[in-house]
């Protein structure tokens, strides 16, 4: 299948609850041979795998970015599970050993991935993806905000009207 036969691994926050403030540290990555793995990461050097898929099991992902590099969101949906995982801050995961000078050279030479990359990637599996993108969001948001408003003024209106 289409590849780039390397790991790519990015340390991230993972969305736990409703808001933005129920995040864990996380570590996403899509191993050279084709898994892709949210693992929980804590100060301490705990890890838990709490996400584990071949890109053929992904039944969805979508991509919510940002207008500024902050809060890029990315959805991944299985048969059975669900992860989301902020890309806004992400940065490569430093290898076990890897001095900062390495560290540097290594990222120098590899870069890092897009944002949309792990949605354009999961494509050529033929994954459904979406992209919501921040003037979407908006334009939607803007919209029910003043369809909400027309109907508070109607009614409001009405109700003048009819006194």
């Amino acid at each position: 299948m289409p590849g780039q036969a390397r790991d790519v691994s990015l340390n991230v926050t993972r969305s736990t609850g409703v808001t933005v403030f129920q995040t864990k540290p996380a570590r996403l990555v899509w191993t050279a041979d084709d898994q892709i793995q949210v693992i929980d990461r804590s100060p301490l050097g705990d890890q838990e795998l709490v996400f584990h898929a071949r890109p053929q099991e992904i039944t969805k992902a979508s991509y919510m970015g940002n207008a500024g590099a902050a809060q890029c969101y990315l959805t991944l949906r299985t048969a059975n599970a669900k992860v989301k995982v902020d890309l806004g801050g992400a940065h490569p995961t430093p290898h076990q050993g890897e001095s900062v000078e390495q560290y540097n050279q290594r990222v120098a030479a590899e870069g890092i991935p897009p944002h949309r990359w792990w949605t354009d990637r999961l494509a050529t599996y033929n994954v459904p993806t979406k992209f919501w993108s921040f003037g979407k969001v908006f334009g939607i948001t803007l919209a029910a905000t003043l369809g909400v408003l027309a109907i508070i003024f109607g009614i409001a209106a009405l109700v003048f009207a009819l006194s």
